[in-house]
């Protein structure tokens, strides 16, 4: 194993050393790549850019789809805000920007040089005026030569809410940074750090009690009267050796699909330590991961078991038109240790093209593979229509006997987007159903379940449910805008999250062998929770990336456990900068 690093480590310099251009990621961001699904419904025939069922996206290709002449030819006015927020926000990544030009030359410029930075490169004093905020998107941008710059930003976020009955005070404290540059022209590279104190609402506090972690994040420790202390790091560098290849290494999330949420890979879970490898050839896009995961293993008043374990995947999406699109993928989780007891990745999942399932039955292992299909078809410029179907086992003959077998495990997505609705500009609808089989995503050796850090990695309520979500945002004025989400689910539960008698398929931290039986397995089997969600928030952005949010969320859960029954009301009020909203309908 010690072998493989030093060989890994030895490649990763050298792909650094060569590499020909540098590259970053957009955060995820619902609200954010919402702007790009609006203009890629309108103009997917204009482009063949991005795939867009691999997130985050590259911020290069994001600076070239803002500065396309259909992205520019507007009459209203809030979509003519929109474009220019996300030139902001990305020209700095535009082939053949100049950062060196003087502040007074006159030099012929192209449609995608930077105006915003001019740095003498024969007057290297610092000067506070020419540098912050010389530019909507940047607090301080710093640049040494052409082919070396950077961009810092502080990350802020203060909220405070009521909930009742009871009267709870919830709120947020999140101070932090994010710096973003190139080195040499050859190395992108990004970080994000915040130090975060939280009291959540009571159904989000009572998820944190009883998985020990809170949604997307690592280790925890109490804070207060209720609350949770917390710090999130996150960061990557990106190289590029040809310019159909990407490499990126780093600490964060990745996502999959096209929806509101991800049957085959989210940012639910914490981030993750990844070598991502993604090759770009005519209509095809193939996307390699390779992720370190962690098995952490609740062991009551005794403290906790943490485990390493891993994860490869990989995706292939091929644009059939420049409307349609279709996508494969298939991912395997898996634990090895080598002679001295010592956590370590099996080399034969290294290979970027072969079959997982293949590699499997080879190795005579029993690792947890899932593979499926994912798809999106955008037509008549105002509708989007996306999916995805994962298998996770199935057998033939128990299906066409309808046995209700329970190895059979599949989840499946289908979703519907609608912009300018009825013709009325800048409001749109979202309308998608999750439905997961028990025991989907769980394997007989529970390090193997398709978790990371004790949370799911694909959709935050695990298995055994179905799930309905409709969302409308309107934006009423370029910095006015308006969400609305509803959702209701069915979820079969076990007795208890954190000691189970029984496993009935919807605790995926559990394995499969406790089932109570073979036969006749349906979704919502256990003990049935009814759970209804409703949020709505006004968000004002009064200045690029920085907004204030008045929500409002109405929560319900209903069933034959009390222990996860709630029927409550919460009104806030926030301010956040550089930082997207945090989210809690789980």
């Amino acid at each position: 194993m010690k072998a493989i690093s030093r060989f890994l480590t030895i490649l990763f310099v050298f792909l650094a050393i060569t590499a020909t251009a540098q590259r970053n990621f957009a955060p995820l961001d619902p609200d954010y790549y919402h702007l790009y699904d609006r203009d890629d419904i309108r103009n997917s025939s204009d482009t063949n850019i991005i795939h867009t069922s691999v997130k985050p996206f590259n911020r290069q290709d994001l600076a070239i789809m803002a500065n396309r002449p259909s992205m520019r030819i507007t009459d209203n006015k809030r979509d003519g805000f929109n474009r220019e927020y996300l030139d902001h926000d990305n020209d700095a990544f535009m082939p053949g920007y100049s950062h060196d030009l003087p502040k007074d030359s006159t030099s012929a410029r192209t449609e995608y040089q930077w105006p915003y930075y001019r740095l003498n490169r024969g007057n290297h004093r610092l000067k506070i005026k020419n540098y912050f905020y010389r530019h909507p998107a940047a607090f301080l941008g710093i640049f040494g030569r052409s082919d070396i710059w950077m961009i810092a930003n502080p990350v802020l976020g203060f909220s405070s809410g009521t909930e009742s009955p009871g009267d709870l005070r919830t709120y947020q404290n999140t101070r932090g940074f994010q710096i973003h540059g190139s080195i040499g022209g050859k190395l992108g590279f990004h970080t994000y750090v915040t130090e975060n104190q939280f009291r959540f609402p009571s159904y989000y506090t009572q998820f944190v009690e009883d998985h020990g972690v809170v949604p997307g994040v690592g280790l925890i420790k109490d804070f207060g009267d209720g609350g949770y202390d917390f710090l999130d790091a996150k960061g990557s560098i990106t190289f590029s050796p040809i310019k159909e290849i990407m490499f990126q290494f780093g600490h964060d999330n990745n996502f999959i699909g096209n929806g509101y949420r991800s049957l085959i890979l989210s940012d639910n879970a914490r981030e993750n330590l990844f070598l991502k490898v993604r090759t770009r050839v005519w209509r095809m896009q193939y996307t390699n991961l390779f992720m370190e995961l962690s098995d952490l293993e609740r062991l009551g008043g005794t403290g906790n078991n943490q485990r390493k374990k891993f994860m490869a995947l990989h995706h292939l999406n091929f644009k059939i038109t420049r409307n349609l699109s279709f996508g494969m993928f298939e991912s395997i989780v898996f634990a090895r240790k080598d002679s001295t007891d010592t956590p370590g990745y099996d080399i034969n999942y290294l290979n970027p093209i072969i079959f997982y399932r293949a590699v499997e039955h080879g190795l005579n292992s029993s690792d947890n593979s899932l593979l499926g299909i994912d798809w999106k078809w955008n037509f008549v410029k105002r509708f989007s229509f996306y999916g995805q179907i994962v298998l996770d086992e199935l057998r033939k003959d128990s299906i066409l006997q309808r046995t209700g077998w329970w190895g059979n495990k599949w989840a499946l997505q289908a979703g519907l987007k609608y912009i300018d609705v009825a013709g009325i500009d800048n409001l749109d609808l979202q309308f998608e159903t999750n439905i997961v089989r028990p025991y989907t995503y769980t394997h007989g050796d529970r390090s193997q379940n398709y978790i990371h850090h004790n949370q799911s990695m694909a959709h935050p309520l695990g298995a055994n449910f179905i799930e309905y979500i409709g969302i409308l945002r309107y934006q009423l004025s370029p910095r006015w805008k308006l969400t609305g989400i509803f959702m209701v689910a069915e979820h079969g539960r076990d007795s208890l999250v954190r000691y189970p008698d029984e496993h009935y398929g919807g605790n995926i931290l559990e394995d499969y062998t406790k089932r109570p039986k073979e036969t006749n397995i349906k979704i919502g089997q256990g003990f049935t929770q009814t759970i209804t969600h409703a949020e709505f928030r006004a968000s004002w952005q009064f200045y690029h990336n920085v907004n204030m949010d008045i929500t409002y969320i109405y929560r319900m859960s209903e069933g034959p456990i009390q222990h996860f029954n709630f029927d409550l009301q919460l009104l806030q009020i926030g301010f956040r900068m550089n930082l997207p909203y945090y989210r809690t309908d789980y």
